[in-house]
Formats: C-alpha cells, sequence, structure tokens
C-alpha cells in the first residue's frame, strides 16, 4: 500500500472559492498569469459561475423556505387559547366532565364567533372602501361643478363684453347721427338767416332808390313850380301821388348779388339769431 501524497503546504493556506465574488478573483487572478487561455477553459470557468450561481439561488430558496416554517411554527406556538365555556363557575373545585358533543357545539360557537368577526371587519372594510368611492366621486363632482361654473363666468364676461362693445358702438352712431343733424340744422339755420338778410337788404336799397327818385321828383316840381302853383285845399284834399321812375328802382338781384363784395358776410349765433352788422361795415 503506497502512502497517500500529503497536499503541500502552499496549497493548503490557500481557502476554496465559496463565493461569486471569490470566485470572480480567482477567475481574474488566473487571466493574469495566463493571458493565452484556450477556449474551453474559459467555457469551464463560466460554467462554474453559473453553477455557483444557481446553486446560491437553491440555497437561499431552501434557507428562505425554512426560516418562513420556523416562523409560523412560532407563531402557532405563541398563540393564546381562547376560552371555550364549558367549566362550570359555580363547583370550580369539582372534577368536571365534558362530552364530545358539548365540545363541538363550543368549537362551532367559537367558530361561528370568528366568522363573525371576520364578516364585521370585512363589513368595516367594504364601508370604508364606500366612504373612500363616494368621497372620490363627490370631489370628481365638485371639479366638474367647479369647470362648469368657470366656463360660466367666461360665458357671462364674453357676453358683457359684446354688450359693451356693441353698446358703445351705437352710442358712436348715434353721436355721429346727432352730430349730422346739428350741422344740418346749423346750414339750415344760416341759409334761412342769408335769406333774410338779402330780403333785408333788398327791402333798404328798394327803400332808398325810393327815396332818391321822391327827391328827384320834388326837386323837379321846385324848379317847374313857378308858373303853376297848387292851392293848399287842393293839394290837401286831393294829394297827387309821386311819379318813380322804373329805372331808379332797381330789383332784388341787381340789389343784392351774392358775390358783391361790398355786402358783410353774414353771421349767424348757435341759437339761430342773426348777427346785423354794424354801420362801420355797412359804409
Amino acid at each position: 500500500i503506497q502512502p497517500r501524497p500529503l497536499t503541500p503546504p502552499e496549497l493548503l493556506q490557500q481557502r476554496t472559492s465559496t463565493s461569486i465574488r471569490a470566485l470572480r478573483g480567482l477567475v481574474k487572478q488566473i487571466n493574469r498569469r495566463h493571458r493565452r487561455l484556450s477556449i474551453d477553459i474559459k467555457k469551464v470557468i463560466r460554467a462554474g459561475e453559473n453553477i455557483a450561481l444557481d446553486r446560491d439561488g437553491e440555497v437561499l430558496l431552501i434557507e428562505n423556505k425554512n426560516l418562513q416554517t420556523a416562523l409560523n411554527n412560532e407563531r402557532k406556538r405563541r398563540k393564546r387559547g381562547k376560552r371555550m365555556g364549558l367549566c362550570n363557575p359555580s363547583n370550580p373545585s369539582l372534577a368536571q366532565f365534558f362530552s364530545p358533543s358539548k365540545v363541538q357545539a363550543a368549537r362551532e360557537q367559537a367558530n361561528a364567533h370568528e366568522t363573525a368577526k371576520i364578516n364585521e371587519l370585512a363589513r368595516k372594510e367594504d364601508m370604508k372602501l364606500q366612504r373612500a368611492i363616494f368621497r372620490e366621486q363627490k370631489q370628481a363632482e365638485l371639479m366638474k361643478q367647479k369647470e362648469q361654473r368657470k366656463k360660466e363666468r367666461l360665458e357671462a364676461a364674453r357676453r358683457r363684453e359684446e354688450a359693451k362693445a356693441a353698446s358703445t358702438a351705437k352710442r358712436l352712431i348715434e353721436k355721429q347721427q346727432r352730430d349730422e343733424r346739428k350741422l344740418q340744422l346749423q346750414k339750415e339755420k344760416e341759409e334761412r338767416a342769408a335769406k333774410c338778410h338779402e330780403a333785408q337788404l333788398a327791402k333798404q336799397a328798394l327803400a332808398q332808390a325810393s327815396k332818391r327818385s321822391t327827391r328827384r321828383a320834388t326837386a323837379g316840381s321846385k324848379r317847374d313850380g313857378g308858373s303853376i302853383q297848387p292851392s293848399k285845399s287842393s293839394s290837401k284834399c286831393h294829394p297827387q301821388p309821386t311819379p318813380v321812375e322804373s329805372n331808379d328802382i332797381p330789383s332784388l338781384t341787381s340789389a343784392t348779388p351774392r358775390s358783391d363784395p361790398t355786402i358783410p358776410k353774414l353771421q349767424v349765433s348757435r341759437s339761430g339769431r342773426i348777427i346785423r352788422p354794424s354801420n362801420r361795415s355797412l359804409n
């Protein structure tokens, strides 16, 4: 029998990699030592990494499962027992026996109590959920009403702006019409005043012409009055009309032409009253 070869001391000091990080470090060391590794060796290294990863995952799953089982067992062990109500409190010192039917009835009662408790909790949760839904619906309704009120306010503001613009345009049109009527009335007043002034000037010219013809007739009668002198009584009873020459009576158009620069410009006040020209302007 050959003796088993001893492991060299330098290999005894090296520890086997038990984690992914240590395995990767070992692979990096091998890569640094041997730059030209074959493809097969690299495949073996990658396979080892994958196996290590799978093994670590399996170990973690098993460990988690065992810890969960231990936790459930500990919860069951620490769970307090509940009274079933079978003991008779009137004789606590005496021995008491319970039939299987009583035990079953007590268990059913306890289960019914637990079921009622669970149902009550479910009912409370349902009510809580219903309140949350109602609160969300109310909030949505409030937001909808708020948006509706906002739209109504914007629509009312738009209508007010349109009504204001229409009223402003209407006032401007009415003001323009009033101004036009005022100008028309002022123009008509000026035309009437001009006509009246022309009539007055024509009347004055006619009166002056009649006066001149009268003075001429009087002067001629004085020159020819030496031979014939009418009596006072006959002149008083039968006054003779003064002859007026037709050439001395100017017409309206010839007496007051509009284009005559000597006639002063007619002035009319705002109330329509004619402002008479002064004697200086007439002269």
